[in-house]
């Protein structure tokens, strides 16, 4: 990395089967060209590093590397068909063994976040439950502001998004992401953060307004 704010991607290629190996290239670019280019875009990628001694070989430009098993299952989840997608991670990204490097990086991973078109918060794999959640609170997000605007929920409705409230809280933010300190810094920096497990993906504005939502109907999260 020459350039002052250069960096690295990670360029998966398409394929649509989820357990083909993972291989994978890295691309060098610096973040003033990516301010610059409205088509060619990138995700950061947010996660729980997980077990350092559970890892998992992948292919990296014909050679092998290892990762933690929780990056191998996100980039793994990351690929769609059709098209390579472009992806931020910071143990692939960053030479993690040169700590002149590592400090430089980590200086702009503001940036990094910031500039990425979207946030991908990996949260480890799905399940039929987590799936479900998904699918009710994308649903409530694309009619969430009517229901927000209504007087109040009827018996049936509060007795539905408690029920959904009680699976967010057990099922999705018990995950260890939530727990993570520097999450906020990196939610808060970026653009357009996106929930994902597994394959299933939400937008967190989604998440926002039900929580919001649910606020006002006194459930409780802790």
């Amino acid at each position: 990395l020459t350039a002052p704010d250069a960096f690295r991607l990670v360029l998966l290629p398409p394929t649509s089967d989820v357990s083909a190996e993972l291989e994978c290239s890295i691309e060098h670019a610096t973040l003033s060209q990516y301010r610059q280019d409205p088509i060619n875009q990138y995700a950061a990628l947010s996660y729980v590093w997980g077990d350092p001694t559970d890892v998992r070989q992948i292919i990296v430009d014909g050679c092998p590397f290892y990762i933690t098993a929780t990056l191998e299952t996100a980039l793994r989840h990351s690929r769609v068909a059709g098209r390579v997608i472009r992806i931020w991670a910071d143990a692939l990204c960053i030479n993690q063994a040169d700590t002149s490097e590592r400090n430089q990086q980590v200086s702009q991973m503001g940036s990094i976040y910031s500039v990425a078109h979207h946030t991908v918060i990996y949260l480890g794999d799905s399940t039929e439950e987590t799936d479900h959640i998904f699918n009710e609170l994308a649903a409530f997000g694309k009619k969430g502001s009517v229901v927000i605007a209504r007087p109040g929920p009827t018996a049936d409705q509060r007795s539905k998004y408690s029920h959904m409230a009680d699976g967010l809280k057990t099922l999705i933010l018990q995950k260890p992401w939530f727990t993570r300190v520097w999450v906020f810094q990196e939610l808060l920096l970026s653009r357009d953060p996106w929930l994902q497990c597994g394959k299933k993906r939400l937008k967190w504005e989604s998440l926002g307004q039900f929580l919001r939502f649910t606020h006002g109907m006194n459930v409780d999260f802790h």
